[in-house]
């Protein structure tokens, strides 16, 4: 796959530019999130089997007056630009793909246009983010993380002193937070995943404070997921200590059509930590569904 394979575009909306690109070749699949962070995140086989157009949200989205329409930035409103994403590109029908809070989207995504969508994958995510879920996160990394992985989390911790903080704007210090709870996210405690967020400029914190404190704690995943039809697809990391697996186990039979699997060897990105199995995995479950799919 070459320079010529890629197309880059953008959709404007409420001022803000939507930024996507498009590479690979296959089935249609629409990856939410910034194309710059997913495009890294995602393997060059993947790209290459399918016909991916990793997609911003308004969180990444630059635009002239980013406060006046994201301040309230909901699952809802990450869908409605999704689907002039979609427009744009003249795509008929998908494969949405969302990781992390974006694999909410994804799922809300293909509840709200389902004849738009063949397949939905959701990577690393909780049912939502309510405070019984993340107790539930906190009790998992308290029983099952190592010493070494608390101490190299605390020490990872120390780094981010408040001078250092200070002279970040909020979204690179969230960056630094994130990067420095690694221990916490990725299967090897040790890993730099600095790199993954090089160039990447967080203009919305205030939309993204928003959904991650007022929207995602009382998502109800289960309204309309009985009358989904489309075929899911469930990653999940055994070594993420904020999302444990377990969380989804009074949920899953509530899918019609669900294939879930646990990375052993992942935290909360198994497209980039085991990506051989990630990769063989949803393209062979793409395939076999390939019947639905464009």
């Amino acid at each position: 796959m070459g320079p010529s394979d890629v197309k880059e575009g953008a959709v404007t909306v409420d001022g803000l530019d939507l930024r996507y690109v498009v590479e690979g070749s296959g089935p249609r699949c629409l990856i939410i999130g910034s194309p710059t962070y997913y495009r890294r995140a995602f393997s060059l086989r993947f790209k290459s089997s399918l016909r991916c157009a990793s997609a911003d949200t308004r969180i990444v989205a630059p635009g002239p007056a980013p406060g006046l329409v994201a301040d309230h930035f909901t699952i809802e409103l990450a869908v409605a630009d999704l689907e002039e994403v979609r427009k744009a590109l003249g795509w008929e029908k998908v494969a949405v793909v969302g990781h992390s809070m974006h694999a909410l989207m994804a799922l809300e995504y293909a509840k709200r246009y389902p004849a738009r969508v063949s397949h939905a994958v959701m990577i690393a995510m909780a049912p939502n983010l309510s405070s019984q879920a993340m107790a539930i996160g906190e009790e998992y990394w308290r029983s099952q993380a190592s010493d070494e992985r608390k101490e190299v989390w605390t020490r990872n911790q120390a780094r981010l002193t408040p001078e250092l903080l200070s002279r970040l704007t909020e979204g690179e210090a969230f960056i630094a937070r994130y990067v420095a709870d690694g221990p916490r996210r990725l299967y090897d405690m040790h890993y730099d995943a600095s790199w993954m967020w090089k160039d990447i400029v967080l203009h919305n914190m205030k939309g993204f404070t928003h959904i991650m404190r007022e929207v995602l704690p009382t998502y109800d995943v289960l309204a309309g997921l009985g009358e989904l039809q489309v075929p899911v697809f469930l990653a999940v990391g055994r070594h993420d200590y904020g999302i444990p697996p377990h969380l989804w186990d009074d949920v899953r039979h509530c899918f019609t059509d669900l294939t879930y699997l646990v990375f052993e060897h992942s935290g909360h990105h198994p497209m980039l930590e085991e990506p051989e199995r990630f990769d063989s995995e949803v393209i062979a479950w793409v395939n076999t569904h390939r019947s639905a799919a464009v």
